[in-house]
């Protein structure tokens, strides 16, 4: 199915201010608008081309997918000049808002990460009081954002909604380790007081439970309680000791647990009614959190699959019918 425009990273010409989504770039793998805060997108480009001067409503990391050189130009203020030097994994920062130019000389594959402002900032401990500015260029030998990039895109792949609180988490981490690296002045992410109090986790519980078999975000479980993407996914950790994503998933499957006792459910049943929406993905988590696929923990249990109750009269007559056919080729099987 055909991306939309707007589910598509984007950026903006400078001369016309019109939006393009990189249309002389073709998609090859996007997130879209699955989660909050971020997108991801692998592209593929012919050479040699140019991007003419524009910008970026998001912060933009590439990472490139093959070797392939090339060069990108920011502009306002001290002028920056980087040439990429081709190596697959090499990564590159665009800032948001700040006008680049970009060219390459033979065809190019590249993974885009989009991270909102907002959840930079969010990451950096400012809130709304102010924002954070990145240096835009190239990060040498970086070995943290192309293992994240991999993960997303094999989030991205599965298209799972299960997986948008660990998408988004993956997210909060790449977006902090920015601050870190790029931020043009001393950001120290901030330390908040107060958190997630054992009430607040059994709020969680319940919006969980109600929600069991739909999507859920980082961003909305930090809604419910009141605070910041990145201060409810820290001081949640410090509370429970472990991250929302994994608490989440720990939900799912003691649920799924629970359900797997029912001899009228089969493994698909269960699959959608606790959040995955393909059984495999299921059944490999299941097995991979409780070390047995549903099936073998069924086995365990005792618990054998019946047919549901509108099969039953269909599996008698099928085998009534069988009985009857049988007895016309053998007239030695009629009943006295």
């Amino acid at each position: 199915m055909a991306l939309s425009h707007s589910s598509r990273i984007q950026r903006v010409a400078c001369a016309t201010g019109q939006v393009d989504a990189f249309s002389m770039l073709s998609v090859r793998l996007a997130s879209a608008d699955r989660w909050s805060g971020i997108r991801i997108q692998r592209m593929q480009a012919p050479g040699p081309g140019e991007l003419p001067e524009s910008y970026l409503p998001g912060h933009v990391v590439a990472i490139n997918d093959r070797p392939a050189p090339w060069t990108a130009k920011w502009i306002g203020g001290p002028e920056v000049r980087l040439s990429g030097d081709g190596r697959p994994d090499a990564v590159c920062v665009f800032p948001a808002l700040q006008p680049y130019r970009c060219s390459w000389n033979t065809e190019c594959a590249c993974t885009l990460i989009e991270l909102s402002p907002e959840l930079v900032d969010d990451a950096a401990g400012l809130g709304t009081a102010a924002h954070v500015q990145l240096r835009p260029g190239f990060l040498d030998e970086d070995d943290v954002i192309p293992p994240l990039a991999e993960a997303l895109l094999n989030l991205a792949t599965h298209d799972d909604p299960s997986s948008s609180v660990l998408a988004e988490s993956l997210g909060l981490a790449l977006a902090t380790y920015l601050v870190r690296q790029c931020a043009t002045i001393d950001m120290r992410v901030q330390r908040h007081r107060g958190g997630v109090e054992p009430h607040t986790v059994r709020l969680l519980d319940q919006f969980i439970d109600a929600r069991m078999d739909s999507p859920m975000s980082l961003h909305e479980l930090a809604e419910m309680v009141g605070m910041s993407v990145s201060h409810f996914a820290h001081s949640f950790r410090q509370m429970t000791g472990v991250a929302p994503h994994q608490y989440v998933l720990r939900r799912r499957i003691e649920r799924a647990r629970n359900l797997l006792a029912d001899p009228q459910l089969d493994v698909a049943d269960v699959a959608l009614r606790c959040g995955f929406s393909h059984q495999s993905h299921f059944s490999e988590t299941f097995r991979r959190v409780v070390g047995a696929t549903p099936r073998q923990y069924r086995v365990a249990l005792g618990v054998r699959r019946e047919p549901a109750a509108s099969q039953a009269p269909a599996a008698k007559q099928q085998k009534t019918d069988s009985f009857i056919a049988e007895s016309r080729k053998n007239p030695s099987r009629r009943p006295c």
